[in-house]
């Protein structure tokens, strides 16, 4: 399940900013605990990122935000990602989302950042409105889906010489590209760029902000797990060799390695698949970390 989020998690209470990791934990506590009269039972938070742009002085957001079928800030014209009420993911125009709206059928939604990065399996950036933003590298947030409805959240470091400098927008779109995306779109980047993932019933910091620290922003996207893990046997093996076409991959992997690797083809059960690697290609520009989430078989745009 994927959600948007924002301070304490709870936009009605006015326009501010709090780090990703605020939002989560308010989250978490209100939906978490079963004091709450809002608890959900095995709510848990295993990876957040942040969101779309923003004023850096009130918080208020740069556009679309959309949480639990409120619409709490209007679209800018900007493209936005969002979930749909049948749970399936899709990154739309200005236009599509206003015909959906009207349908009743956008559960989350936030604004995409300046330029989309790929549509239809094709490089889509235009840096004609900022074209020192779009090449120059920097820290970056992007969010894409897969061809089959796959989301792949992901966060470069960068200004960060030589730990990292980023990457341009021809850079990260290629990282989506590789982690199997046919829609991506730029997020919020530079010192706003955090990813936070769950390890040992924690959510940490997986990422190095260029600030040096986690910073206050605004609106974020919260990956939620609400199934509780059940112990199982473990499988006997084979005694010889087999290839097994629908073997499913671990539910969590880390490995250090690019972020090329082959996504989870159709089928496989895991819910999250991590990979963190360096570069992109044959250039080194730093160091990246990506979410796939499987969200269900239905394809989105």
């Amino acid at each position: 399940h994927m959600y948007a989020n924002y301070k304490d998690n709870n936009p009605s209470g006015g326009w501010g900013m709090q780090r990703v990791l605020d939002q989560s934990n308010a989250a978490q506590a209100r939906y978490g605990d079963p004091e709450s009269p809002d608890y959900i039972e095995n709510f848990n938070i295993i990876a957040a990122t942040n969101g779309s742009g923003y004023n850096m002085e009130t918080g208020e957001p740069g556009g679309l935000l959309v949480m639990e079928g409120v619409e709490y800030h209007s679209s800018n014209g900007h493209l936005f990602f969002g979930i749909l009420d049948d749970g399936s993911a899709m990154i739309g125009t200005h236009e599509e989302y206003g015909v959906l709206k009207a349908q009743g059928k956008v559960k989350e939604a936030i604004s995409a950042f300046g330029t989309p990065l790929i549509r239809n399996g094709e490089f889509a950036i235009d840096i004609t409105s900022n074209p020192q933003y779009f090449n120059d590298r920097a820290s970056r947030t992007a969010v894409g889906i897969t061809a089959t409805g796959k989301v792949v959240l992901m966060v470069l470091d960068g200004r960060q010489e030589p730990f990292s400098c980023g990457g341009s927008m021809q850079e990260i779109a290629q990282i989506m590209l590789e982690a199997g995306c046919v829609h991506a779109v730029n997020m919020d980047g530079g010192g706003s760029s955090t990813m936070l993932i769950r390890i040992d019933d924690v959510l940490t910091l997986r990422n190095k902000p260029s600030d040096g620290a986690m910073r206050r922003g605004s609106n974020a996207i919260m990956l939620v797990e609400k199934t509780k893990e059940t112990q199982q046997e473990p499988e006997q093996q084979p005694t010889e060799p087999t290839t097994n076409p629908t073997a499913t991959e671990p539910t969590t992997t880390l490995a250090t390695q690019p972020v090329t690797t082959t996504p989870p083809e159709p089928g496989v059960k895991t819910d999250v698949l991590i990979a963190i690697g360096i570069g992109t290609s044959a250039v080194v520009i730093g160091v990246a970390i990506a979410v796939v989430v499987n969200l269900g078989s239905k394809k989105r745009k």
